[in-house]
């Protein structure tokens, strides 16, 4: 094949309504590169299953994709709103376990032909998009060598590649997609993907997956996600969709943004969660279509449980911030002793784990990160580890490449109120403690580190 960019206009353009745009330097052995080619007004679906089996029984997913392409960017990125909808079944000695109602998240995006997703707070920690628009080569380097694709939000890295097996005729695009993440090495698990591209379509239309662990439900299993239709709505109800889609979002954004300030008010927590109610409430008056009317109705059923968590949150951070911090004394895995006392004077970092979380294993390397920061400083990091079995702290420390002590911390976290884990407690010089935080978070380091250099400035 010549290089596409001598061929006549007529046949360029055909190639780019199949999706295919020929990027420079491409060849024959590579081709013209995929990309997803949408059009506002558009609704896809995408129906999946998977089922992971292990000693004594399975778990069993049915997920299902509702896309809807609200919009068309200045930058040639497209704005998506998604819905996915999760099934969750389990079977453990012949029992069936669980069941209930599917778990749905609704979140938007900015999509590029290319793959790039722009992320954002909607997406939460559970929803990934890029498990049905996975991110295509940018150049014909990148389709003969490989590409990689990062998920700050969950810690990932993916490894892509050209896959070996034979493409079902002209327009289909295969490629596989291995994905790595710090919990790897801890769970001995995992993950890979093979996906089938319809370049007529421009869309992932299958997906095929594998995955592993060996670690707590040890186990192998495989799952399918499909393309089931592509369906065209009126420009009217796309730009309703757009105007009502926007709106919703801004009204969730509100309500999450009072949900976590809550959290950190024990004070006027009861307020802040009654103006977090009245803003789902509305926006169900304000809101017309049933798909986003279905979502915040689900909200306000669930609003109970969130204000009675967060009220708690509130009352545990209020009982340890600014206090005295508590006491302890306690052995490293080398069994050198440590104490509180012993680090009077410096802003210390207690960051209490176990190997069984995976956020918390996800949050290690900022915390690494952090100690590297500071180090030189009087700051001191410790890891708070209470597992039972010395073992799984060992192997943790060993693969993560922690260089900070860790403690034996059992017993430790009831006297911070800790309940979720990751909890990192700073505490100042004076031996109070300065601030909290709960769970993991992609600007985990940012933020504890303002923590810090503030206690640090402090004359």
């Amino acid at each position: 094949m010549t290089r596409l960019t001598t061929l006549i206009g007529g046949l360029t353009s055909a190639l780019a309504l199949l999706g295919l745009v020929a990027p420079a330097g491409a060849d024959e052995t590579t081709g013209a590169l995929p990309r997803y080619r949408l059009k506002v007004g558009q609704e896809l679906k995408y129906h999946g299953t998977s089922d992971f089996k292990y000693e004594n029984g399975s778990f069993g997913y049915k997920t299902d994709w509702q896309v809807w392409v609200v919009g068309a960017n200045d930058d040639g990125s497209w704005r998506l709103v998604l819905r996915s909808s999760n099934l969750m079944t389990r079977k453990d000695n012949g029992r069936e376990l669980g069941g209930g109602s599917a778990d749905v998240t609704l979140a938007y995006c900015d999509l590029f032909p290319d793959g790039r997703i722009v992320p954002n707070d909607s997406f939460g920690f559970r929803l990934d998009p890029s498990s049905i628009f996975p991110r295509l080569p940018k150049d014909a380097a990148e389709v003969k060598d490989g590409w990689r694709d990062v998920n700050l939000r969950q810690g990932n890295r993916t490894e892509f590649r050209r896959s070996a097996r034979a493409a079902n005729g002209p327009d289909e695009w295969v490629f596989e997609g291995v994905r790595n993440s710090p919990t790897d090495k801890i769970y001995l698990s995992s993950h890979q993907a093979t996906y089938v591209f319809d370049a007529k379509r421009g869309l992932v239309a299958r997906v095929e997956s594998e995955n592993s662990q060996g670690y707590g439900f040890k186990g192998k299993g495989t799952g399918t996600e499909e393309l089931t239709a592509v369906e065209a709505q009126d420009a009217g109800r796309a730009q309703t969709f757009a105007a009502e889609s926007a709106r919703y979002f801004e009204a969730n954004k509100a309500y999450q943004a009072l949900l976590e300030k809550a959290g950190k008010d024990a004070k006027e927590v009861d307020a802040l969660l009654a103006r977090g109610e009245k803003v789902l409430k509305d926006a169900r008056e304000a809101l017309n279509l049933p798909v986003l009317r279905e979502q915040v109705d689900e909200q306000l059923k669930s609003h109970k449980q969130m204000a009675s968590y967060y009220a708690e949150e509130a009352k545990n951070r209020a009982a340890v911030l600014g206090h005295d911090a508590a006491e302890w004394e306690t052995k490293d895995l080398d069994g050198k002793s440590h104490s509180l006392k012993g680090y009077r004077g410096k802003v210390v970092i207690l960051d209490f784990w176990y190997r069984g979380c995976g956020w918390c294993i996800r949050a290690m390397p900022q915390v690494k990160e952090l100690s590297d920061d500071f180090k030189g400083e009087p700051v001191a990091v410790l890891g708070m580890n209470t597992d039972k079995d010395e073992k799984d702290a060992r192997l943790v420390v060993e693969e993560m490449g922690l260089t900070y002590p860790t403690l034996k911390a059992e017993g430790l976290p009831e006297k911070y109120h800790v309940r979720g884990f990751p909890t990192l407690i700073i505490i100042d010089q004076e031996g109070k403690v300065a601030d909290v935080h709960v769970g993991y978070s992609p600007t985990l380091r940012e933020e504890v580190s303002k923590s810090v250099k503030s206690l640090l400035s402090r004359k």
